[in-house]
């Protein structure tokens, strides 16, 4: 969090700020030999409201303040939901099964979203090396 902090500051330009900022932060990780099935593409919204305007009391977004403004955030990192315990992913099994999704052997996965901090420490764990792109305001 604190080197997207870092990075979204001097976007912010200097001055009275009374329109919302997004940023989108795409990540990905990966093991040294580049498998699929320890790769993984994930991407963090955030939304920075204009000084004196505070999130909705309902949204389930994560909150939180930085100089002065409130922020809310949301991270999409869908993966099998026993992931974090069974990191073993079938992804394509059985001759043609990349060609012909009818030959594929793997079982079909329920999925969940994992926050930021639970995809990050999956990657640590799995000693993957993750990356972290510019961040990108839009204004609206």
């Amino acid at each position: 969090m604190n080197r997207i902090k870092a990075k979204g500051a001097p976007r912010l330009g200097h001055g009275k700020h009374t329109r919302d900022r997004y940023f989108i932060v795409p990540f990905a990780y990966q093991n040294k030999r580049n498998d699929s099935e320890f790769s993984h593409s994930f991407i963090s919204v955030i939304h920075l409201l204009p000084l004196g305007k505070q999130s909705g009391l309902r949204s389930r977004l994560r909150r939180g303040r930085f100089e002065r403004r409130d922020f809310e955030a949301f991270t999409t990192s869908w993966l099998p939901y026993d992931f974090d315990t069974n990191p073993h992913l079938c992804v394509f099994d059985g001759f043609g099964s990349r060609i012909d999704p009818n030959r594929n052997k793997c079982p079909i996965s329920v999925g969940r979203n994992f926050t930021l901090e639970e995809t990050l420490k999956l990657a640590v764990k799995a000693k993957n090396a993750v990356a972290m792109w510019g961040l990108r305001p839009r204004t609206e």
